[in-house]
């Protein structure tokens, strides 16, 4: 590459944000600087109205989602309506005090200016504690909001806006939402200086910019993107600009040579590359076309004499060499197939059902459909009974588990359990007051939830993980091999559903599971004695 290239400030620039670690923060960037990865979402709109109309925001979220880059965006707006603002409190705070912090807020109530606030969890729990003594209202507003960041169910009143202060979550937004990642992807393409250098002496360049202007390659990319969410990885902002920085560049922070000549920085090649300091580099390598067998097309891309020539966007990304190919060109082929060939997506045919299955009830499920709710009743059942039994879909049985000298549970035994009825599966919404301000939200779970009589709120989470064991018991997965996250959680639930299930049934279940069997002991109405035991196996 010419020494001009090399100084040209947009190619420098995303060239450092290529090579930029999991640690890099807006504060060190330019306006100029913030205004190459800005993009402009509906969320910039609400604040900037919210902020004019005398309302304090607090921005939360994870390190890397972009709180305080939006407000220093938002700076001209902030000056004008004279808020106090705060663009990282982690900053301001002193030897973890979060005082100085809420100083300035007290300093905003004062006045009845605005108050705006880019602001980590850790530091925010500090400041809704500290706040309880000296602002009681606002910090009981505070409190609320952060304790629903979600709606569940029908939204009550009590959801709507109060004390003219607004609670947004940043994680919420995913950024590989195709809204969100898709812009970000055009901002870098478009990018005239970048095509200038391509085309004097960056033939990698030239080469990922073309394919990343294609609309198939961007659906593909996005689909990607989508799949990574829904089984629920999320990203930040910063880690998803350099991850696309580097494709475009085909930069390669794993070699000796980052920018260079050939296959390896194909942007296909760049988007599965290894960097342990990303999560999101860890986790793409899990949709990665490589990982997917598929016998009818592999086999086509395999063998030179017979490979796959039609259907390709562009020239075929490979000169026909030996009669089969290496393992490295394999891989490098069946990449470029899924971006490139029309018949690409055919590499994810034969994905796992359950995350297929997941994906679709994530975008389908409504509130009251009751057929997914069976099935999670029957796989948390199966969880404790190996052995199908009359009610098992529709009836969610309290187990308790017997101990002896601190070895698992080999049996279990219930005779309370909470109705179908009573139990509900809901899909996650942002709330009103804030709907607006991210309508790029995507559930990535769903949440089981006791509606009956008591008043205790018993829920449970059900993101994929926990979603494929259940789908996993309901065809037989042995309880001894539940991961152990997932069995805590599910035991969790069910002790919290005791106090909830009033009536005691006259019918006693017991089951063991290792030899697989279970006793339906039915008990006198004045349960003095058994009446019938009937013993099922399988």
């Amino acid at each position: 590459m010419k020494e001009d290239d090399l100084e040209s400030e947009t190619f420098y620039f995303w060239r450092e944000l290529a090579a930029s670690g999991p640690r890099t923060t807006s504060d060190s960037m330019t306006a100029d600087e913030l205004a190459q990865i800005h993009i402009e979402l509906a969320l910039e709109g609400f604040l900037t109205e919210s902020i004019r109309n005398g309302i304090s925001v607090f921005l939360t979220g994870n390190a890397g989602d972009g709180k305080t880059h939006l407000l220093r965006r938002l700076a001209p707006v902030l000056r004008e309506c004279g808020a106090v603002v705060v663009e990282d409190a982690t900053a301001l705070m002193r030897r973890d005090q979060i005082n100085p912090v809420l100083d300035r807020w007290r300093e905003a109530v004062a006045s009845q200016a605005p108050f705006c606030i880019a602001i980590n969890e850790y530091p925010l729990y500090l400041l809704r504690i500290a706040a309880r003594s000296l602002l009681p209202i606002h910090a009981a507003e505070l409190d609320r909001q952060c304790r629903n960041r979600l709606v569940y169910g029908p939204e009550s009143v009590d959801e709507a806006l109060r004390e003219k202060m607004l609670v947004i979550d940043l994680s919420l937004r995913n950024p590989l939402h195709r809204e969100i990642a898709g812009r970000m992807l055009t901002k870098i393409v478009g990018e005239l200086e970048l095509t200038t250098v391509a085309a004097r002496s960056a033939p990698e360049l030239a080469r990922n910019l073309s394919r990343l202007r294609d609309p198939q390659v961007q659906d593909r990319l996005m689909v990607i993107f989508e799949r990574l969410s829904d089984i629920g990885f999320r990203a930040t902002m910063r880690e998803l600009w350099i991850i696309l920085a580097r494709m475009v560049l085909g930069y390669r922070a794993d070699a000796k040579t980052p920018l260079a000549d050939g296959f390896a920085y194909w942007y296909s090649e760049v988007l599965f590359a290894e960097d342990s300091r990303f999560s999101l580099c860890r986790n793409l390598q899990l949709t990665d076309p490589v990982r997917h067998s598929h016998p009818v097309w592999d086999s086509l891309l395999e063998d030179s004499e017979d490979v796959v020539v039609s259907g390709w966007q562009f020239d075929l990304p490979r000169p026909k060499t030996a009669p089969r190919l290496d393992r490295i060109a394999f891989k490098t082929l069946k990449r470029a197939f899924y971006f490139e060939n029309e018949n690409g997506k055919a590499c994810f045919d034969l994905e796992d059902k359950d995350a297929a299955d997941f994906r679709h009830l994530l975008r389908e499920h409504y509130d009251d459909d009751p057929l997914a709710t069976h099935h999670m009743i029957e796989a948390i059942n199966r969880a404790y009974c190996p052995i199908d039994f009359p009610g098992c879909r529709d009836n969610l049985y309290l187990w308790n588990g017997h101990r002896f000298h601190e070895q698992p549970s080999r049996s279990f035994i219930a005779n309370r359990n909470i109705p179908a009825r009573e139990l509900k599966l809901l899909r996650p919404r942002i709330p009103a007051r804030i709907r607006s301000a991210l309508p790029e939200f995507e559930p990535n779970h769903l949440l089981l939830r006791y509606v009956g009589q008591s008043s205790n709120q018993v829920n449970l989470r059900v993101d994929f993980p926990l979603y494929q064991t259940l789908q996993r018991l309901r065809r037989g997965l042995p309880h001894k091999l539940i991961p152990e996250r997932d069995i805590f959680r599910l035991e969790a639930f069910i002790e919290a559903l005791h106090s909830s299930a009033s009536l005691v049934e006259r019918r006693i279940l017991s089951a063991h599971l290792e030899r697989r069997e279970l006793l339906e002991i039915q008990i006198s109405p004045d349960g003095k004695r058994y009446e019938r035991i009937a013993k099922s196996c399988n």
